[in-house]
């Protein structure tokens, strides 16, 4: 059986076809688990400094502990207030919001090195900024710029 993951976006791609509640689910699902990710890497990142508790978050927008206790426990159905309030009272800040757009995006499954390949056959000039050795070796600490060819 071949599985084909352009049938999975083009979906979501055209602007006249009806979007599967399958392919809906999957993406309300992958949005809930990013911002859960986020709220939770930053809480705990400031739990494991010391600088807030669960109890400290529950005073500081008003809820029980026992609310946050299950905020925090898995990615719910968090409404807009709920991430609000959230951001605010562990980052001292709100959401930036950006899009991107399928469509505009690269193959999914291109390897750097085809990515390169073509930069160089539009002549190209490819240079790469490693990261310090105080900063993780990641790829994302990497830094990519693209000049025209002299």
């Amino acid at each position: 059986m071949t599985i084909s993951q352009t049938s999975f976006l083009a979906d979501v791609i055209s602007s006249i076809k009806s979007i599967p509640q399958g392919t809906r689910a999957y993406f309300q699902e992958r949005q809930r688990s990013k911002l859960y990710a986020l709220i939770i890497k930053g809480f705990l990142e400031k739990e494991k400094k010391g600088e807030l508790s669960r109890a400290l978050l529950a005073r500081r927008i008003n809820k029980k502990p026992e609310q946050i206790t299950r905020w925090l426990s898995t990615p719910g159905n968090w409404t807009l207030d709920t991430i609000s309030d959230l951001t605010l009272a562990i980052f001292g800040g709100e959401l930036v919001f950006s899009v991107s757009s399928f469509a505009q995006m690269p193959p999914g499954n291109s390897s750097t090195f085809e990515v390169l390949k073509t930069r160089i056959s539009e002549k190209k000039h490819i240079s790469r900024t490693l990261p310090t050795s105080a900063q993780s070796s990641s790829y994302k600490n990497q830094s990519w710029e693209l000049k025209d060819a002299a």
